[in-house]
């Protein structure tokens, strides 16, 4: 059965959901937008489009769910509004600007909660997921270097603490997701906050999770480098950099994990992040279903490494 699902707003990303969409085998009988952008992307692509409200959407599509793709200050307004409908629904990533915002979506929300951290559905991270399944307890290394001229232009404190978790929370569900939730953090190092944000420069922590595994996590601001996970095993280095990519190395070698073809085929991971809530939507909650509670935990996690209130590193 095609599932037909409505956009709620049309910003950049609704094309690459659009795109996974359709190859999922999915149909987009609508989008809700008032922006010029996003009536051009309705436009541009045959799809209906409807300005007033998220209720004439559904009352005129009967779909079968929703994305919500709007910026967070307006999820819980739309999230109330659809109440009556229950219906499913895909709600792109950060759910707030920080914990308390998301928070208080909780009472209007469907029963049926997708979040898009779409980097766990890449093609090298599946299988990479069920391969260190067992594994006993590990150090993990997670960097995390920004651009501050990449968000420099925004003198509101909020858009750029957005930014910050927007950024932030694709690489600590990523670690959550391979080695467990912050269970407790064991020592911490930061300064230097930077202009009109509470972010500091640099962070430095280590934490254990609650799968007994060690995270080592450094935020460092404005350093060159790219995003890069790698993970110690007892037998094996595990390199995650970029992050579409894995390579395993061993005393006997090194080993690439073949890079998933569809992830060529529209923005990587949105294909199988799709497909895996088209499951949902349809019956039960498959075993890598995306829920609220799971992408608040990483959130969590995200807003205490940034809130480190150690002065210095302490022994252990």
């Amino acid at each position: 059965m095609t599932v037909k699902v409505a956009f709620i707003g049309a910003g950049s990303i609704a094309q690459s959901h659009l795109d996974a969409v359709r190859l999922a085998g999915g149909d987009v009988a609508g989008v809700c937008t008032r922006s010029e952008g996003g009536q051009r992307f309705a436009q541009a692509n045959g799809i209906p489009h409807y300005a007033s409200s998220p209720t004439q959407l559904i009352e005129a599509c009967q779909p079968d769910a929703v994305f919500l793709l709007t910026q967070p200050a307006a999820y819980y307004d739309i999230l109330k509004e659809l109440q009556p409908f229950n219906l499913p629904v895909l709600i792109e990533k950060p759910l707030g600007n920080r914990v308390a915002d998301a928070e208080q979506l909780r009472p209007v929300l469907p029963d049926k909660v997708f979040v898009g951290l779409n980097r766990r559905f890449y093609g090298n991270i599946l299988p990479l997921a069920d391969m260190i399944a067992d594994e006993p307890p590990f150090m993990a290394q997670v960097i995390m270097p920004e651009r501050e001229k990449d968000y420099g232009q925004y003198a509101d404190a909020d858009i750029r603490n957005h930014w910050d978790m927007l950024q932030g929370i694709h690489l600590v569900d990523l670690i959550t997701h391979l080695a467990g939730g912050c269970e407790s953090v064991l020592s911490g190092l930061q300064w230097g906050a930077l202009p009109l944000t509470e972010t500091p420069q640099y962070t430095l922590a280590l934490y254990r999770t609650n799968r007994q595994h060690h995270v080592s996590f450094l935020s460092n601001f404005d350093s060159p480098g790219g995003w890069r996970v790698h993970l110690f095993l007892s037998k094996k280095e595990i390199m995650i950099s970029p992050l579409e990519k894995t390579v395993i190395r061993s005393l006997s070698g090194f080993e690439e994990l073949p890079v998933d073809v569809r992830d060529q085929q529209a923005k990587p991971g949105f294909l199988a992040q799709t497909e895996c809530f088209f499951e949902g939507v349809q019956g039960t909650l498959p075993a890598n279903w995306v829920s609220f509670d799971t992408a608040l935990e990483s959130m969590k996690t995200l807003e205490q490494l940034f809130q480190i209130k150690a002065p210095a590193l302490t022994h252990f």
